[in-house]
């Protein structure tokens, strides 16, 4: 991973947390005047409050299909 990509996700991750104002000062002050981070970090904050709430919070890989059947992986 990057250094860019490193700082979109720190910068992300605090400002994910932050609303309205307080979100505006932080991305100001974290992307100080670098506009291609601002851009990332706006689309992902926008990507993420598209998604449904706990869309996939806590989700775990389950098997499909039923679980009494024998698995027909490696079978011809």
């Amino acid at each position: 991973m990057s250094d860019f990509d490193n700082k979109v996700d720190e910068v992300f991750a605090r400002a994910i947390e932050l609303q309205g104002e307080e979100r505006a000062r932080y991305l100001d002050e974290a992307c100080a005047g670098d506009d291609r981070l601002r851009r990332e970090v706006e689309e992902l904050i926008e990507t993420d409050e598209r998604m449904p709430t706990g869309f996939l919070d806590g989700a775990e890989a389950t098997p499909l299909g039923d679980p009494g059947m024998p698995s027909s992986i490696g079978s011809y």
